[in-house]
């Protein structure tokens, strides 16, 4: 089983393209990678970070980056990236990272678990941002099985 997630890259106010990681989209990977390559990249145009870390376009776009979970049920993290002009990363554009319930819960939701832009991220603090999380979701099912 891989850790799958989706990248949302917002295009307009209400228009974001979606890149889907199959393997390794926690935040100790994908979100260091994605905040790394992105800082090393500012003018560079956004397809080649997701071409960098193996995030393949779909075909559909979304309103809102937590809909990317409505289109695919067994993602667990899902990362949006904003503020890019005309598709180029700027010291302006910033990342959020969002936690789907799958697999801990049968209610389906997301919730926003971190965000930063990317001039102030601080890129090697996010290893224990999935543990917290899962025990956060642990605590929300057990509570929905009793």
């Amino acid at each position: 089983m891989g850790t799958r997630g989706m990248i949302a890259v917002q295009r307009s106010e209400y228009s974001y393209d979606l890149f889907y990681k199959h393997l390794d989209a926690y935040p100790e990977w994908l979100g260091v990678e994605l905040m790394r390559k992105m800082i090393t990249s500012i003018g560079d145009d956004i397809e080649n970070v997701m071409k960098a870390v193996g995030a393949k376009r779909e075909a559909n776009t979304v309103e809102k980056p937590e809909d990317a979970f409505l289109r695919q049920g067994d993602l667990e993290w899902i990362y949006a990236i904003k503020g890019l002009d005309n598709g180029k990363i700027t010291e302006k554009t910033s990342i959020t990272i969002y936690r789907t319930s799958n697999p801990w819960c049968r209610r389906k939701f997301v919730f926003r678990v971190w965000s930063s832009y990317l001039r102030l991220a601080p890129v090697d603090e996010l290893g224990l941002m999935r543990e917290i999380v899962d025990m956060i979701l642990m605590a929300i099912s057990a509570y929905d099985e009793a």
